[in-house]
C-alpha cells in the first residue's frame, strides 16, 4: 500500500475510480443523479490530474465522455435514447469505444498531451487492452442472450448485464496496482520513448512549442520490442510526413538508445530514429523549419536539453546518410 500512494500518480487505472463509483451508483441511486455525480467527480479528478500531477489520466478523459454523454442524452431525451435497464450496457458500449480508439490510435492522445504541454508518464495500454476484451465478451453475451433468451427473469437479466461492467473495471485497477507494487519494489519504472528525427542535406526539421523551445517533431511513447517499435515509428513517420517515390520507401533507423529520468519518476528508454528525406518540400508542419546543426550549436538555448544530447549523433547519421545517397 506504501508503494501505491508513493507512485499514486503512476496508478493509471485509479483514473477509473469514478467509473466503478458510477456504475455501482446506478443499482441504487437514480440514473440521472448518479451519472451526474459520476460526471462531477471526473471532471474534478480531471483538474487535480492535470494541475497538480501536470499529467492527463486517459480513464478520466474517457469516463467523463462517456459518462457527460449518457448524462446529457438523459437530460435532454429522458427514456427516448436510453430506455430503463440499458444505461450500464450503454456505457459500458462507450467507454469500450474509448478503449479500442486509444489501443489502435495511441497517437492521438499522445498530441494531446504535447499540446498541453503535460508529462507522458503512461500508456495505459494493458488496462484498455482488458477493456476491449471482456467488455466485447460482456455485450456479445447480451446481444445473445436477448436474441436467444428474451424471457430472462429480472434476476437473472440483473447478474448478466449489471455486474459485469464494474467488475472490469475493478479488475483493470488491481492488475495496474499490483504491477506499479512490483516495479516500485525492482525500481523498474520503465517506457520507451520513441523520437523521430527528419533529415535531408545535412539538416534536421525541428518544430517550436509554446515555451519556444525547437525539438523533434514526433515524440511518443511505446510498449513493447524492438522489432515492433521499429514497425510503429514507421508508421508515425509516413503519418506526419510526405516522403517523395513511395514505390522506393525510406524506413527510419535506429541510430541511438540511451536512458533518461523524467519528472514523473520513470526511466524513459529513448530510442532516437533519424527518417531521411530526399527533397526538404516532403514535410510541412504547423511551427516547424529545417536547422542546420551549426545552429544547434551555436545558440543551444534554443533547442530542447534532449535534442541538445543527442545533435551530435543526428549530425554524424546525417552526414553518413548525405555521403550515402551521393555514392548510390
Amino acid at each position: 500500500m506504501k508503494a501505491i500512494l508513493r507512485y499514486k500518480d503512476k496508478v493509471a487505472s485509479l483514473g477509473l475510480l469514478p467509473t466503478i463509483i458510477t456504475l455501482c451508483g446506478l443499482y441504487f441511486f437514480p440514473t440521472t443523479l448518479m451519472l451526474g455525480f459520476g460526471l462531477a467527480i471526473s471532471i474534478v479528478a480531471l483538474w487535480y490530474n492535470i494541475v497538480k500531477l501536470k499529467t492527463l489520466n486517459f480513464f478520466l478523459l474517457q469516463g467523463i465522455i462517456g459518462i457527460g454523454l449518457c448524462y446529457i442524452l438523459r437530460l435532454l431525451t429522458g427514456y427516448d435514447y436510453l430506455p430503463p435497464k440499458s444505461i450500464t450496457p450503454t456505457l459500458d458500449f462507450m467507454l469500450l469505444i474509448g478503449a479500442f480508439i486509444h489501443i489502435t490510435a495511441p497517437e492521438i492522445y499522445q498530441s494531446i498531451l504535447k499540446k498541453l504541454h503535460l508529462n507522458a508518464c503512461v500508456t495505459f495500454t494493458l488496462e484498455a487492452k482488458i477493456i476491449v476484451v471482456l467488455s466485447t465478451l460482456h455485450l456479445l453475451c447480451l446481444i445473445i442472450l436477448n436474441y436467444w433468451s428474451p424471457s430472462l427473469s429480472p434476476r437473472s437479466y440483473f447478474l448478466i448485464a449489471y455486474l459485469p461492467p464494474p467488475f472490469i473495471y475493478l479488475l483493470c485497477l488491481i492488475v495496474n496496482s499490483i504491477g506499479i507494487h512490483f516495479a516500485a519494489k525492482e525500481n523498474a519504472f520503465r517506457q520507451n520513448l520513441l523520437r523521430i528525427a527528419p533529415i535531408c542535406n545535412k539538416k534536421i526539421y525541428l518544430t517550436q512549442d509554446k515555451t519556444s523551445v525547437w525539438d523533434l517533431p514526433i515524440e511518443m511513447l511505446f510498449d513493447g520490442s524492438l522489432r515492433k517499435a521499429e514497425k510503429y515509428a514507421t508508421r508515425l513517420a509516413y503519418k506526419h510526413f510526405a516522403p517523395a517515390q513511395p514505390e522506393k520507401p525510406i524506413f527510419p533507423r535506429l541510430i541511438l538508445k540511451y536512458q533518461t529520468i523524467l519528472r514523473c519518476s520513470y526511466v524513459k528508454n529513448i530510442q532516437l530514429y533519424i527518417f531521411p528525406l530526399r527533397q526538404e518540400k516532403e514535410i510541412c508542419l504547423p511551427n516547424g523549419r529545417f536547422f542546420s546543426f551549426e545552429d544547434i550549436f551555436n545558440t543551444p538555448e534554443a533547442f530542447s536539453q534532449r535534442l541538445r544530447k543527442e545533435a551530435e549523433a543526428l549530425q554524424m547519421a546525417a552526414e553518413v546518410w548525405k555521403e550515402f545517397e551521393s555514392n548510390s
